[in-house]
C-alpha cells in the first residue's frame, strides 16, 4: 500500500471548486488493488461519491474485495458500535454476474438486474 498515494487522492477532494480524477498505476505486484481499497475506504468514511473502474472482472473483483475487507475489519475492530460505519446499499458492483464471479462475500453489493445479457 502507498500512503503517499492515498494521502495525495484525499488532500485533492478537498478541492471543491474543482473535480478531479486520479490514476493509479503500476506494474504487477506494487500494491494498487490495496491502494486502491484503503482509499476507497477513507473516501467512504468521508461521505464522498466514488466510480472505481479497472480494466479486468478480476481487477475489479478484487478492489470490492478489498474494501468489504476494510470494512468488517473496521466493524469487528469497533464491535462495541451499532453497525457499519456505512451502508453496504450505499455500495455498488455493477457487470455480468458469472464473468465476474460474484461470490457470497460480495454478493452484498452486486447490482442484481435479474436475467440482463451483457
Amino acid at each position: 500500500m502507498n500512503p503517499r498515494a492515498v494521502r495525495t487522492c484525499l488532500k485533492r477532494t478537498s478541492c471543491v471548486h474543482k473535480s478531479s480524477v486520479e490514476l493509479i498505476w503500476g506494474p504487477p505486484g506494487t500494491g494498487k488493488i490495496k491502494t486502491v481499497g484503503v482509499l476507497l475506504f477513507e473516501l467512504r468514511k468521508k461521505n464522498r461519491r466514488t466510480l472505481t473502474c479497472a480494466p479486468t472482472n478480476i481487477a475489479i473483483m478484487q478492489v470490492a474485495s478489498r474494501f468489504l475487507l476494510l470494512v468488517e475489519e473496521m466493524h469487528e475492530k469497533e464491535s462495541g458500535s451499532e453497525g457499519l460505519f456505512c451502508n453496504l446499499g450505499d455500495i455498488l458492483l455493477f457487470g455480468n454476474k458469472r464473468r465476474l464471479k460474484v461470490g457470497d462475500a460480495d454478493k452484498y453489493i452486486y447490482l442484481d438486474y435479474g436475467n440482463w445479457k451483457t
